[in-house]
């Protein structure tokens, strides 16, 4: 991963996804924790429903995934990311390098948490498909890149 070449936006999505973990008492960071986060942002929002997203339902189902989460009763306040969440992080990481973009932007992250994990049938559950919401980002993008 390419943390250097995560934008800002991005940077602050994990930082909350890390402090939702463990406030709860999870023992890790999962794509759950992710997809979390960025529904907080209007524009992640937007994306999803125009993606086809039933969003009162996903929100009703996320927030019940996220109390089924495991805890730990000893929490250490050491919460990191677990091999779910490394592996969207990896695929947004290499569709933004197949876009031409010099920077992972949270659209990326948002279509990788439709591919795979919890997430992915998470999202299907509520009408959001890998191939609809890349059809969304890409019509959204153009032909602009994240340079930046």
């Amino acid at each position: 991963m390419r943390f250097e070449k995560f934008t800002n936006r991005l940077q602050q999505v994990l930082s909350d996804a890390q402090s939702l973990a463990t406030g709860k008492d999870h023992t890790a960071i999962d794509g759950l924790h992710i997809l979390a986060t960025m529904l907080e942002e209007p524009s992640n929002l937007s994306l999803l429903q125009q993606a086809g997203a039933r969003l009162p339902e996903l929100k009703q189902k996320l927030e019940q995934a996220l109390k089924d989460a495991p805890t730990i009763t000893n929490p250490t306040g050491d919460v990191n990311l677990n091999p779910e969440a490394v592996k969207v992080l990896n695929l947004a990481d290499r569709h933004a390098q197949k876009a031409g973009d010099e920077f992972l932007s949270t659209d990326w992250v948002l279509l990788a948490l439709t591919e795979t994990g919890s997430t992915k049938s998470l999202l299907n559950s509520v009408g959001v498909t890998t191939d609809t919401l890349r059809k969304v980002i890409e019509s959204i993008r153009g032909n602009d890149k994240v340079m930046s």
